[in-house]
């Protein structure tokens, strides 16, 4: 059996194709617009197969993606991006520690990359990143598990089913709570069958996912040069709340951090 990120690239934009990238892009973009950003460059900090840069790309931006998998960075670097495809580019790069000779308008983290920073260290390390590479009084926007609604609304196990092109996929995602650490770990039991073979492929991992409160986040932001704006539930102008378990946080680039 092989590890999920072995082979999980290979099904990712078929497991995510009923995800409404473009609604998610322009809900962004909207949000960057309010900070006087129209145009110009985005980093896209665990970019996957650079489906949200595809649609920053295609609203006029330059958009640079980073991911730690190889073989997301591989699916991304070969789709076919027509007229947009020097507006994009794609690298391998840990979030935590990446060092791109860029900076950039605006730096976004979509899917909840935060929330797979378990440790303070890491995610101070991510948002140190995510401020280098900004220019002053540049933008960071990104997505996060909520706390307060995952503790009122506690994941349960889901099933999810795809078929397409003689393509069968099912996946299983168990939870198991760690309620001392902040933690949730879904563990993924992918079963992928391709007409007319009847071999089964399985993929399994297990992903640990931290849930945060607003402090200390906050407090992390400050830490790595940052400002808070606002907060809002994720797609909406809705403050967090219990029922937020998706939050977004735009914070922005102190000017006089140094360089």
């Amino acid at each position: 059996m092989k590890k999920l990120f072995d082979a999980y690239a290979s099904y990712y934009d078929q497991l995510y194709k009923d995800k409404d990238y473009e609604k998610e892009v322009k809900y962004i973009l909207n949000l960057l617009s309010n900070q006087s950003i129209f145009s110009g460059s985005i980093l896209d900090l665990g970019c996957g197969t650079g489906v949200h840069a595809q649609f920053m790309a295609q609203k006029g931006f330059m958009v640079h993606g980073v991911d730690i998998s190889p073989e997301m960075i591989e699916v991304a670097s070969k789709k076919d991006y027509g007229d947009y495809s020097k507006q994009l580019f794609f690298e391998l790069g840990d979030v935590k520690s990446c060092q791109l000779d860029k900076r950039f308008d605006a730096v976004v983290s979509l899917f909840h990359v935060a929330s797979y920073q378990t440790s303070n260290e890491d995610l101070f390390s991510m948002f140190l990143t995510a401020s280098k590479h900004l220019k002053p009084e540049g933008i960071f926007i990104f997505d996060f598990w909520y706390g307060p609604a995952v503790l009122m609304d506690n994941p349960v196990v889901r099933v999810k089913r795809f078929n397409e092109d003689g393509v069968n996929i099912l996946r299983i995602a168990e939870p198991n709570m760690l309620f001392n650490e902040n933690i949730v770990d879904v563990n993924y039991n992918i079963m992928v069958t391709k007409e007319p073979e009847e071999k089964m492929e399985v993929l399994l991992e297990k992903h640990s996912m931290r849930y945060f409160f607003l402090p200390e986040l906050l407090s992390a932001l400050k830490l790595a040069g940052m400002e808070y704006i606002d907060s809002h539930s994720w797609l909406s102008s809705d403050p967090l709340s219990e029922k937020s378990w998706q939050g977004l946080i735009i914070a922005k680039k102190l000017l006089n951090l140094e360089k």
